[in-house]
Formats: structure tokens, C-alpha cells, sequence
């Protein structure tokens, strides 16, 4: 790996990035897929992640990605951007909070979504409404 910064084995640092830049994973820890969490038992510890029954790969890439986007660490223990690795309880309880997709949006806006309707003519000529369908769609679109 040619990177200036060395890990400190197992424990400690489990990974670090730099904001638009690259993700390095320290090789000493213990990643997990969240499958592979749940056939060990899926422990939720939150002071030594190593003996959890390992790391989830996916939250801790999701942490990396955010400082990639620009996001720093906050207070908020239950926040992807907290700054110590906290199992979660189940892989069902992995979801951004509020607060992240709030930072994301100061930095990038929020999404657009345009809503639109199709309707097709039943056999017997009458009208019949679709589901909805979310497109997204860029600013450029929208003109805003």
C-alpha cells in the first residue's frame, strides 16, 4: 500500500480516507460481511469491536465513504460518522440518521424527484392510472 500513514495493527484504527480521495482498510482487523456477523451471532459490543465476532465491512466502508464526501466526525452514537466503530444490533438497524443524510444535503442538495402519471385505455376505452414512478432528476433538468 503506498500510503504515508501506517495503521496500528489490530484494534485502535480500523481504517482511514481523506476527503475526495482514497479509502485505506487496516489488513490486521477482522471484517465481516453482514452475513457472515449474523451466522456468528451478531454481537452488538461497542468497546472492542474485535471481539464482537468481527467488523462490518459495510458500515465502516460507509463511514470511509463519507469522509470521502466531505462529512466529518460527530457526537451522535448512533450517526455513521461517529468516531468510534459501535456494532449494530441487528444488520436490519443499519440505517443513516437523519443527521447524515443532513450533512450530505448541506454539502451536495437535496434530491429532486420528479413524480409523474401514465395512463393506458382498458379494452372498453376507459381510463385507467398506473403506479407512480420516481425518476430522479438533476438540477440542470429542472432549470433551478
Amino acid at each position: 500500500m503506498n500510503c504515508d500513514k501506517p495503521f496500528d495493527g489490530l484494534g485502535g484504527e480500523l481504517a482511514h480516507s481523506w476527503a475526495a480521495g482514497d479509502i485505506h482498510f487496516d489488513d490486521d482487523e477482522d471484517y465481516r460481511s453482514d452475513q457472515q456477523l449474523v451466522d456468528s451471532g451478531w454481537s452488538a459490543a461497542v468497546d472492542d469491536a474485535a471481539d464482537a465476532g468481527g467488523i462490518s465491512l459495510q458500515k465502516l466502508a460507509v463511514h470511509e465513504v463519507g469522509h470521502v464526501l466531505g462529512l466529518l466526525h460527530n457526537d451522535i452514537q448512533h450517526s455513521i460518522m461517529y468516531p468510534i466503530y459501535v456494532s449494530p444490533a441487528t444488520p436490519e438497524d443499519f440505517e443513516l440518521v437523519r443527521e447524515d443524510r443532513q450533512a450530505v444535503q448541506q454539502i451536495y442538495g437535496v434530491c429532486k424527484v420528479l413524480r409523474y402519471y401514465y395512463y393506458h385505455y382498458s379494452y372498453y376505452g376507459q381510463v385507467a392510472a398506473q403506479s407512480g414512478v420516481k425518476i430522479p432528476v438533476s438540477n440542470s433538468i429542472m432549470g433551478t
